[in-house]
């Protein structure tokens, strides 16, 4: 199954954020019309500049924030081995995005396609999603406190980003994804390592 370019369903709702964003913009440059009281005959006019711009805030960060929180839920790695005993018999591989601190490539992996993808149905019906920093301390496989350092040692990784596919074991069951080089092939990349390692663990 081939998964659609996260990115573009982003582009989607960003266009429609935008739009939404405008009308309600049109609306509030509306000028307002208050009646006086009875003693004063007449109406009066107001411009209400600044009850505009905040409302213009408020209602752009109602549009916003479901959107940048769907984007953010990339779950960290640390206790793989909890994780690995939930998913020993439901057959899905689970997937570690090695990262380090101040790598642009990285960020636009998480960016792009990493954090997207494993905020997705399809994606997430299909594998667990760990990201692992170097910086980080988590629980192995084998159940010992190890870093994420010690754990891209373990696996001799020496290039970052990289995104491993293994089971609940820990075993690697597809080539693994080194790089950000070319990024409009890279989902594309993904998608025939979680195919791999589904078929090599015997996923239904």
């Amino acid at each position: 199954m081939r998964l659609e370019r996260p990115n573009r369903v982003v582009d989607k709702d960003k266009n429609r954020l935008g739009a939404g964003i405008r009308a309600i913009r049109r609306l509030l440059m509306q000028r307002v019309t208050w009646p006086r009281n009875h003693d004063l005959p007449g109406a009066i006019t107001v411009t209400a500049r600044w009850c505009r711009i905040f409302m213009s805030l408020a209602c752009a960060f109602a549009f916003t924030a479901p959107l940048a929180a769907a984007g953010t839920n990339l779950a960290q790695a640390s206790d793989l081995a909890t994780a690995a005993a939930r998913e020993s018999t439901s057959g899905r591989p689970i997937v570690l995005f090695f990262t380090q601190p101040g790598c642009p490539f990285c960020e636009r992996a998480r960016r792009e396609y990493i954090r997207p993808l494993a905020a997705g149905r399809a994606w997430g019906a299909q594998a667990l999603t760990f990201e692992v920093s170097l910086t980080g301390g988590l629980t192995g496989f084998d159940g010992r406190r190890t870093t994420g350092a010690e754990l891209a040692r373990s696996y001799g990784i020496r290039a970052y980003p990289t995104v491993l596919f293994v089971d609940s074991k820990g075993t690697v069951m597809a080539e693994p994804l080194v790089g950000f080089t070319v990024p409009d092939f890279y989902g594309a990349y993904l998608d025939d390592r979680l195919r791999t390692a589904r078929e090599r663990i015997g996923a239904p």
